[in-house]
């Protein structure tokens, strides 16, 4: 189903979707039981969900690289798609969120850690080694430089223009952040130092 339903072949990239019902949850509706915990779902979820399917967003963002990430692409949907994230997502200090500039922490020009994770592990296991090794690099470069002038590791980064640190949303970027840290610190240990 996320190979067929999801995939957007024109755009190179798996598609996001609009749910209908009551947030768009997969599990117990009306007739339906809860799963236990562990309980495989199998193609009833897949069924669920595109029934539940009610339209595209069309923001193109991050969140289009986890079937690959997670081997769920077919090898040729994986070479497409890290081709545009290598084209579209790529930036001087990792890989942006998304190509939407809203203004707001979740968009453009920022990056956030369990992002770069999800776009790097893609790229590695999409046979792309290089250009995870080159996202890490740019990422734990710019966690280096703004680490340097400031002295924190902070939520997010502006991945365009490295003498910024990150902004926009409803509060101030946080300092010293747990995902941050730990994904520098992954980066380092398996690809190597940043800058």
């Amino acid at each position: 189903w996320i190979r067929g339903e999801l995939w957007d072949g024109p755009a190179g990239l798996f598609a996001d979707g609009e749910c209908a019902g009551a947030g768009g949850e997969v599990g117990a509706g009306a007739g339906e039981r809860e799963l236990a915990p562990g309980e495989r779902v199998g193609a009833q979820a897949g069924a669920q969900m595109e029934a539940k399917m009610t339209g595209r967003t069309g923001s193109r963002h991050m969140g289009a690289f986890y079937p690959v990430a997670f081997g769920l692409a077919e090898a040729e949907q994986a070479r497409r798609a890290l081709e545009r994230m290598e084209r579209d997502f790529l930036r001087p200090g990792g890989l942006v969120t998304t190509l939407e500039r809203t203004g707001q922490q979740w968009d453009a020009p920022n990056g956030w850690a369990p992002l770069q994770w999800i776009g790097v592990e893609a790229a590695a296991r999409g046979g792309r080694e290089d250009l995870a090794r080159e996202a890490a690099r740019r990422w734990t470069a710019l966690n280096e430089s703004v680490f340097a002038r400031t002295g924190k590791m902070l939520e997010k980064y502006d991945v365009e223009d490295l003498t910024k640190t990150g902004g926009g949303g409803e509060y101030p970027n946080q300092d010293g952040f747990g995902w941050t840290n730990g994904v520098f610190q992954a980066f380092r240990a398996q690809w190597g130092k940043g800058g």
